[in-house]
């Protein structure tokens, strides 16, 4: 894919943008708007980069990721790269509690952040193909166009006396995070090869060790409302009954 930039005086100055497919790019080809202005060609293919990491490097910013332009977040996700890599060079060379051969723990979280950037940002240009498809057809749009996605309810089991306990494919696993300074490891909880360390501000893997024990989910908030702020415990499980950390057993009509 290719982005069109142009610039042409018409009564004044202005500038447009097109996306087209490189087999498009042809000045015969282009959108009316564009014919006759001088064009400016820039591949917008996002692409991840299969190393983004080792002990003596990193990539950061395009050399790492770019992003399909239309999710409108590239100058944002260069920063975020940066961002991540400060705190992971910084423990690398700085932090007082990480043991020789350690490192590992500090190039996984950087690995991991820039991949999950580049899914989240390849998910959003999806749904933006998706819904100008909706709007408008073509195959152009079709093509890189995700399945609708199921519009986000409030489970209708998720009773106070609905019972819950953990998903027997959930585990309590050590993963990377980021703390103010230096990258840690630290408890998550895993599923299906995506973790979760911290929900709505809570360390996650400190009470679901407790859900293995089927219990009703008013209990469960009551317990956990001694230590979180209020809400918050309603909040998690919600969250985690939608991903499917959290099972419900049993509900109540």
């Amino acid at each position: 894919m290719l982005v069109l930039g142009a610039r042409r005086c018409l009564g004044g100055l202005f500038s447009a943008m097109a996306f087209v497919d490189s087999g498009d790019a042809h000045p015969s080809r282009c959108p009316a708007l564009l014919r006759g202005a001088k064009l400016l060609a820039r591949d917008a293919t996002p692409y991840l980069a299969r190393e983004l990491a080792d002990v003596h490097w990193l990539k950061v910013g395009d050399s790492a990721l770019s992003i399909d332009p239309l999710s409108s977040q590239g100058v944002q996700t260069a920063i975020g790269t940066a961002l991540h890599a400060a705190i992971t060079i910084n423990t690398l060379l700085d932090s007082p509690g990480l043991q020789p051969g350690d490192g590992h723990i500090a190039l996984d979280f950087y690995r991991k952040r820039l991949r999950h950037s580049s899914a989240i940002h390849g998910a959003m240009a999806r749904r933006f193909y998706r819904e100008q498809y909706d709007v408008a057809g073509g195959q152009f749009w079709l093509a890189r166009a995700g399945t609708p996605e199921p519009l986000q309810t409030i489970d209708p089991r998720l009773h106070p006396d609905s019972v819950i306990r953990l998903s027997p494919r959930a585990h309590i696993v050590l993963v990377p995070a980021a703390t103010d300074r230096y990258v840690v490891a630290t408890k998550g909880v895993e599923l299906d090869g995506e973790v979760f360390a911290f929900l709505s501000g809570v360390q996650f893997a400190d009470y679901a060790g407790a859900l293995r024990t089927p219990a009703r989910i008013r209990e469960v908030a009551r317990q956990w409302s001694h230590e979180m702020p209020p809400g918050v415990p309603e909040q998690i499980l919600q969250f985690a009954c939608a991903k499917g950390i959290v099972e419900i057993l049993s509900t109540v009509s």
